[in-house]
């Protein structure tokens, strides 16, 4: 397993045409904090933080479960140009309350249901990063 790790970095770094230099131009800020204000909301009793922003069809963002919101700062702006965006830091993640309960998918669903109740939002388009993304199949089935 180590020698194939090795070997994909090796890939990466001697692809023709790859520059590492800062003549490439700016890098992205992929460690890059959200440009819209922190909102919060309690749902069931807990205090939720979620970013919001542009208007149209509501299309939520979720992070990986061991990351926040700001996973998507390269995103939101641009897609809150043609959408209403909202970006969640679900229980127990990012800014969001962190309760003493069981942490399971069922209980992520009910948060993102109620959450999506108390915003007034009867649909929604869900994306999700990673486990985010097995978490917005599971809210979906």
């Amino acid at each position: 397993m180590r020698r194939e790790a090795i070997l994909v970095l090796c890939c990466v770094l001697f692809v023709p045409g790859l520059s590492l230099s800062p003549a490439a131009g700016p890098r992205p800020d992929i460690l890059g904090k959200l440009k819209v204000a922190k909102r919060t909301v309690k749902v069931f009793g807990q205090q939720i933080a979620y970013y919001e922003s542009g208007r149209g069809k509501t299309v939520m963002l979720l992070p990986n479960l061991t990351w926040d919101s700001h996973a998507w700062s390269q995103n939101l702006a641009a897609m809150s140009e043609k959408y209403h965006v909202i970006a969640l830091d679900l229980p127990g993640t990012g800014e969001s309350a962190k309760p003493l309960i069981e942490y399971k998918m069922d209980t992520w669903t009910d948060f993102i249901a109620e959450f999506l109740r108390l915003k007034r939002v009867p649909k929604a388009t869900i994306v999700g990063a990673v486990m985010g993304g097995a978490l917005a199949v599971q809210f979906a089935l």
